[in-house]
């Protein structure tokens, strides 16, 4: 959850204001208002102490912060400086209530201004804010332009303040456009800058976006130290707003830890936060993560108690749609003028500065109002870094979802179906011999024995395909590749069967070169083998021939089954290797199997590198073969 910096006004003295309570910021708003209750409204002063109160606000009530920044803009007396910071503060007030076509429209309003009396600050930022509402709305390519020209700006003044935190901005902005190493890179050198200047909020700022990077990374303890860290700072400051949502970056990073109870804590003591100082969305957010936590720890109670009391809260703060931000705003101001601009302030920011006395006087009595503008964006903005991590955390788990639920479809069809009938015939088998065993003669009984045995060899075919295929469906089958030989598989599978092939007076002739390896789990292979042949034997008729063959090239191992069975038409062939087909109807022989075995084939075969395939023609029989690496990748 990274944080955005909203830019302060001054360049000194800025940690005065920073981090208080909303009673000791409730206790300077009614200071400044006897003040204002005393100035002559048709003055400048009382211009400024509304921006003042408009500012003091914008962090605990956006509500009042807008009122008193729109009365500030109606002053009949004020300067085109005031002016501008003004139109930019009010801009920063609609961005906290999520009117952003307001909030960018006076962006640009500031922007012009400050263009036309060549005020380097107000236009860093103006740019700063457009950044950060276009970053809201996820226009990340436009957003990164207004940074970087705040970054060139703030470079170009020697504002060392407003240069990191749009050096923070600039990192944030890569970061989601997935740059990680130079959204690393970014926070490292606004953090060296805060650093050495001593501006401990802006530290606190750049070291909790660099636990963020760290977390989306995977390298969880580098984050978790960066966050606490940035806590210790914020809870230091006593800076609420901050103080929780570091708790909440902890909450979730521990979580994708699967240390649930240390994201418990922290997330409890987020929501305490959020709830103690009114943050609405933060208190949403917190009762989100408290609902996947216990769900996580299979408290399925808990999780559905937190669930519901996230959809009332949800429903209660967003009755209205966002409003759409109109995309020819930005047109208003064409790259090729702000470059001749910026060029054009460059060389003359150090005269006006010397012209504009009477201004300065009130840019100096700014300084000390811009405390709390450092982070006061945190409240709307560390969310959306990661909306799209959650956004496709979600859509993975449905896909699993969605597979798992197939998996159990195909399963109870094969149980209810495959399974079925091969029992009754068993069933029937047992019944019949019970109920006649004393009219039968020595040659029925026999042949009941023979059915009975054939029907259990099916079965336990049929069951040993069905575990082994929900074993690979479920990832419990475990690849363990190994340098393996063909010849020593085979032979032990032709060991394996030899009673099959014996009853039936079926012939096996090999064609494999005794030292052929390849690079592939053993157990897998083996089965895959087994049940090749396996199929081979029952659409073989009596007296027929198996042939096992093996072969190499281009360092591709192919083995393969052919059989002089029954055969498989062409569009019977297109129906093998699909859990979707019913592979019943397959062929015209009297045996008919379930298509487990076949799947099970094809889903070992893939997860060992390799491809299976199968060609047939109706009564010459078919040929199965499939391919395996022959070394380690």
């Amino acid at each position: 959850m990274a944080l955005i910096s909203h830019v302060r006004i001054g360049v000194v003295l800025v940690i005065l204001l920073v981090g208080t309570t909303a009673k000791a910021q409730s206790a300077r708003v009614d200071s400044l208002k006897q003040i204002l209750l005393h100035t002559d409204s048709m003055s400048v002063r009382y211009a400024h102490t509304l921006l003042m109160i408009c500012n003091d606000w914008l962090e605990h009530s956006p509500d009042s912060a807008l009122s008193f920044c729109q009365q500030a803009l109606a002053a009949k007396v004020t300067t085109d400086s005031l002016k501008a910071q003004t139109m930019i503060k009010t801009s920063t007030a609609y961005s906290h209530k999520g009117i952003y076509d307001q909030s960018m429209e006076l962006a640009l309003q500031g922007l012009r201004l400050g263009e036309k009396i060549r005020d380097t600050l107000a236009i860093v930022d103006a740019h700063t804010n457009l950044g950060i509402d276009f970053f809201i709305q996820e226009d990340y390519e436009k957003a990164l332009g207004h940074f970087e020209l705040a970054e060139s700006l703030s470079a170009s003044v020697h504002d060392s303040i407003r240069l990191g935190h749009s050096i923070n901005n600039v990192g944030l902005i890569v970061g989601s456009l997935s740059d990680y190493e130079t959204e690393i890179k970014r926070y490292k050198e606004a953090r060296e800058i805060f650093g050495r200047i001593g501006e401990r909020e802006g530290y606190a700022n750049t070291i909790m976006n660099l636990g963020t990077a760290y977390s989306t990374l995977g390298q969880f303890p580098e984050a978790i130290s960066s966050f606490e860290e940035a806590l210790a700072i914020y809870q230091e400051m006593k800076y609420s707003a901050a103080e929780e949502q570091a708790y909440i970056n902890l909450g979730e990073t521990y979580l994708e830890m699967q240390e649930y109870r240390k994201a418990l804590d922290a997330i409890y003591m987020s929501l305490e936060i959020s709830k103690r100082f009114n943050y609405r969305l933060d208190e949403l957010y917190s009762i989100e993560l408290l609902a996947k936590i216990h769900a996580a720890m299979k408290r399925y109670d808990s999780a559905y108690y937190y669930n519901r009391e996230f959809v009332q809260l949800k429903d209660s703060l967003f009755n209205v749609e966002k409003q759409s931000i109109r995309s020819d705003m930005e047109a208003k101001y064409e790259s090729e003028k702000k470059e001749q601009r910026i060029r054009q302030l460059q060389q003359e920011t150090l005269i006006k500065d010397l012209q504009v006395r009477e201004e300065q006087q009130w840019r100096n009595s700014l300084i000390m109002l811009s405390g709390s503008f450092g982070i006061i964006a945190i409240l709307f903005f560390n969310r959306f870094r990661t909306k799209k991590k959650t956004s496709d955390l979600l859509n993975k788990k449905n896909e699993e979802l969605r597979q798992l639920n197939g998996l159990k479809d195909r399963m109870f069809t094969v149980i209810s179906h495959d399974l079925k009938s091969p029992l009754s015939a068993f069933s029937n088998l047992t019944r019949s011999l019970a109920e006649n065993v004393k009219q039968i003669t020595p040659d029925q009984i026999e042949q009941y024995l023979l059915n009975l045995n054939q029907s259990s060899q099916d079965l336990s075919r049929l069951l040993n395909n069905l575990l082994e295929w929900a074993l690979t469906q479920t990832g419990s089958m475990v690849y363990k590749p190994e340098v393996v030989n063909c010849q020593q598989m085979v032979d032990e599978v032709i060991s394996q069967l030899s009673p099959s092939l014996n009853e039936k007076s079926i012939r096996i002739e090999k064609f494999i070169p005794d030292n052929l390896t390849a690079y592939a789990d053993r157990n897998m292979v083996i089965i895959v083998i087994r049940n090749l042949v396996s199929n081979a034997i029952k659409f073989s008729n009596e007296g027929g021939v198996i042939t096992i063959y093996a072969g190499h090239k281009s360092k591709v191992v192919t083995l393969g089954v052919k059989d002089t069975g029954v055969g498989i038409s062409t569009a019977d062939q297109n129906k093998l290797f699909k859990p979707e087909e019913d592979v019943h109807s397959v062929g015209d022989s009297s045996e008919k199997g379930t298509g487990i075995g076949l799947l099970l084939c094809r889903e070992l075969i893939e997860k060992n590198g390799g491809n299976i395939y199968v060609e047939s023609k109706l009564g010459e029989g078919s040929n199965f073969y499939f391919s395996l690496p022959e070394s380690a990748p």
